[in-house]
């Protein structure tokens, strides 16, 4: 495998080039980026991408010599930070401070998920976690629109055909039976008592999800 770059001579109007649709940004998430793989320009042999010939060029802009530049980025940003803070709680007449993690988890800059905890350490560590789980996630959340991955999705919810119809910051689910499949009243006897015949408020990460189902 050899290194071809991108010159002024190369006729991009007769390459191969394949549109991504991540979410990469850049300058802070400032700039939003456009990322193809144009085929036979290596500019990288090895390292994250392996043999590169990832390109990109500024948000809407057709890729010209003078706005490519060598991709070696991450499809989407994700950082965290914690924020801790004092509260106070009365119960029978006495007033106590207590003090709480709010943990926030930030897709380029923007507040994604949260969470609260009590322990520093722990709460890092769940972030950490969670932005692994989030690579490895059937959504692909690093994608331009991954909303419509989400919305009107087919799944298990606790092992009933179901469907989510809304989607919210902090990861909050609006989840309804699917009624071809199921009746509002089956779906509410098992669900015991958390669906009020509008929708079951889930978490985006909970356990009770199925996230395949086929039919």
């Amino acid at each position: 495998m050899d290194i071809k770059l991108i010159t002024k001579k190369t006729n991009l109007n007769e390459v191969k080039l394949h549109p991504y649709n991540w979410d990469a940004v850049c300058y802070k998430n400032t700039v939003f980026l456009d990322v193809y793989k144009i085929e036979g320009y290596y500019h990288c042999i090895g390292g994250k991408y392996g043999n590169n010939d990832l390109w990109c060029c500024p948000r809407n802009e057709k890729p010209t010599f003078d706005n490519l530049a060598e991709f070696n980025g991450n499809a989407c940003n994700w950082d965290f930070e914690i924020k801790q803070e004092n509260y106070t709680k009365s119960k029978w007449d006495e007033t106590e401070v207590l003090c709480t993690n709010l943990v926030i988890i930030r897709r380029n800059g923007k507040r994604f998920y949260s969470f609260s905890c009590r322990d520093l350490e722990y709460g890092a560590h769940k972030a950490m976690v969670l932005i692994t789980d989030i690579q490895e996630h059937p959504i692909s959340f690093s994608h331009i629109n991954y909303e419509n991955e989400i919305l009107n999705r087919r799944i298990y919810w606790k092992h009933m055909p179901s469907i989510i119809r809304s989607y919210s910051m902090d990861g909050n689910l609006g989840i309804v039976p699917d009624e071809k499949l199921i009746t509002p009243e089956e779906f509410s006897k098992k669900v015991l008592g958390d669906f009020d015949g509008n929708m079951v408020m889930e978490d985006l990460f909970a356990p009770s999800i199925d996230w395949f189902r086929e039919e």
